[in-house]
């Protein structure tokens, strides 16, 4: 596999969702824009390695399809999300959340208020229902049993070679790293953490509100002096926002490599020239194209909204109709704009966090698949739109302002655009 045919050749192919033009039905879709599983469901997510993935029916429950199209465990979940490695998806009733196998039975009784997917070593985080506003979040193992007693404000697996989990102290509200003992090896001192990069920084919020980036031990790498702060390359060099307003592209000095001239650059989960050598980047007046290394238009800004993934030079775009298609970064339409919307879904292995710990530059921690109608295209604005679910119209999250997205999961709008789970925004 190749960057070429828009799969990563080290994780497996990148997931294609498609709505339907005109409608509300979503389906699988491959790279030559045909249908693999025909639009026939409110929402459908990548499949797991156990061929399953969670799908949302027409009446608004969950449930699990397998590559046919067809229901292997029928909708019955008020929510869902996508099988982990230990076969084990989290589901949620209206009596709490719990995990269920592929058969749909259950292997942890849903008596948790939240919880969220299990990691490649065995482990959750879950919290409990309690009198507190805000009951604390804990690690549990594959039994249900508790691995760390909850004490956190917020947790959620980062998935790092470390194992390590992003966490908020509950006092102080503030962002840190801890092991899955619960040990902090990164204080609390971060109004907020991104993710972990090949480059072995995370982006980083300090209290000031300015975004920098740490190295391992939670010392600054890139002192805080950005509006905001995608993750770095493996080259070393990440879309930055000015504090004056405009975007470019720094090192991992600090300095410019790219002069903020644009209105946004970059993804929200992988670093710049990643795609090809290309970076997504926005033009003064909101359109989308690409760019080169010295910051020169490979393709042209004509697109009102992109969604670029993993580093693949493929990328979902919408015309100015409203249609979607996909393109390639230097030559433009490979399929032409005929869906109602594209959202693409990261490889297997990758994981999906939430955005109201990571804000700006969203993790991967598999979580639930979609608890909404709707979610927003991807464009150089700061509003976010979201469709809650049963609602015709749909509402704009501005900065500053949450929105409930999944059960217990947050989109928060901030200095920039960024997703909860992976869907749509850059």
């Amino acid at each position: 596999m190749s960057a070429d045919d828009g799969r990563t050749a080290d994780a497996g192919e990148v997931f294609l969702a498609a709505r339907e033009p005109g409608g509300q039905l979503w389906g699988q879709a491959g790279w030559d824009g045909e249908w693999i599983v025909e639009p026939a469901f409110r929402f459908l997510c990548r499949f797991a390695s156990n061929g399953l993935a969670v799908a949302r029916s027409l009446d608004g429950l969950f449930g699990f399809v397998d590559r046919a199209g067809a229901w292997a465990v029928e909708p019955q979940f008020r929510n869902a999300g996508s099988f982990s490695e230990n076969g084990l998806a989290v589901a949620e009733t209206p009596d709490g959340a719990g995990f269920v196998d592929s058969s749909g039975a259950w292997a942890v009784e849903p008596r948790y208020l939240e919880a969220r997917p299990f990691s490649p070593r065995g482990l959750a985080p879950a919290r409990e229902t309690a009198d507190s506003m805000t009951p604390p979040w804990g690690v549990i193992d594959v039994t249900g049993a508790w691995a760390v007693k909850p004490q956190f404000l917020d947790l959620s697996f980062h998935y790092d070679s470390r194992g390590l989990a992003l966490a908020r102290d509950t006092e102080s509200g503030l962002a840190g790293l801890v092991t899955e003992r619960g040990d902090w090896t990164v204080p609390p001192e971060f109004a907020d953490l991104g993710q972990f990069s090949e480059a072995g920084v995370v982006p980083a919020r300090a209290e000031s509100g300015l975004w920098g980036a740490i190295g391992p031990a939670g010392a600054w790498a890139v002192k805080p002096a950005f509006a905001g702060l995608r993750p770095f390359s493996a080259s070393g060099l990440a879309g930055a926002g000015d504090p004056t307003g405009p975007w470019g592209v720094i090192g991992l000095d600090g300095r410019w490599a790219v002069l903020p001239k644009f209105s946004n650059v970059g993804g929200a989960f992988s670093g710049p020239f990643e795609g090809g050598g290309l970076a997504p980047a926005a033009s003064r007046d909101g359109l989308w194209g690409f760019i080169d290394t010295e910051g020169r238009w490979a393709l042209e800004p004509v697109f009102p909204a992109v969604y670029p993934f993993f580093g693949s030079p493929l990328t979902a775009a919408m015309d100015r109709e409203g249609a979607w298609g996909i393109i390639d970064g230097r030559r433009g339409w490979t399929v032409r704009p005929k869906f109602g919307e594209v959202t693409m879904f990261p490889p297997a292995g990758y994981w999906l966090a939430r955005a109201a710990v990571t804000g700006a530059n969203a993790c991967f921690v598999k979580s639930s698949c979609a608890d909404l109608d709707d979610l927003a295209l991807t464009s150089s604005s700061r509003t976010q739109v979201a469709r809650g679910p049963g609602r015709a119209d749909s509402g704009a999250i501005k900065p500053g302002e949450s929105r409930k997205v999944f059960a217990g999961q947050w989109i928060q709008a901030d200095a920039q655009a960024y997703s909860d789970n992976g869907i749509k925004f850059i």
